[in-house]
């Protein structure tokens, strides 16, 4: 069966617009929930494979499985995002640039969680393990103010003990 084009409008005002297959939304397309538009490859009324999202204060860009983001780039106020997510958050490796630096490694439920290495805007480097988005076990920072160095082991984001500067 040959795509089609169409329109679909929901009871809420919310329409797809675009190719259509089998009655639902297959192919190129547009979705506009209000101030929120998806588009691009639609499978069963869903976005899957390459597409993007714009709301209010984000753009999202990249790949779709089954109507949740899985990798691409999202920019948001301040902040841009490029990685994995799961279920809409981030997941997995990425690389999250806010006000205050860049921070490069890996994600679990949103939040630092693994190894990772966040440069701040002064020339600071903390590399090492983060836990629940907080510097936890293992880790060096290097300060950019007073050109230090200092390994240890931190709880909570903050360092344990006196540390071992260099």
């Amino acid at each position: 069966m040959p795509n089609t084009f169409g329109r679909f409008v929901n009871p809420n005002g919310h329409y797809y617009q675009g190719d259509v297959k089998f009655g639902r939304g297959n192919g190129e397309g547009v979705y506009v929930a209000g101030e929120i538009v998806f588009r691009g490859h639609f499978k069963d009324n869903v976005l899957h494979g390459e597409g993007e999202e714009k709301g209010n204060n984000y753009f999202f860009q990249g790949e779709y499985e089954y109507g949740s983001k899985k990798y691409g780039v999202l920019k948001y106020g301040p902040n841009v995002y490029e990685g994995g997510f799961e279920e809409d958050v981030f997941e997995g490796q990425g690389t999250l640039t806010t006000n205050e630096g860049k921070y490069t490694g890996a994600f679990h439920r949103g939040l630092q969680h693994g190894y990772g290495e966040f440069n701040w805007k002064n020339g600071s480097i903390y590399r090492g393990h983060y836990e629940r988005g907080a510097r936890e076990g293992d880790g060096e920072f290097y300060n950019g103010e007073t050109k230090s160095i200092c390994r240890g082991i931190w709880r909570r984001g903050v360092l344990e003990g006196e540390g071992i500067y260099q």
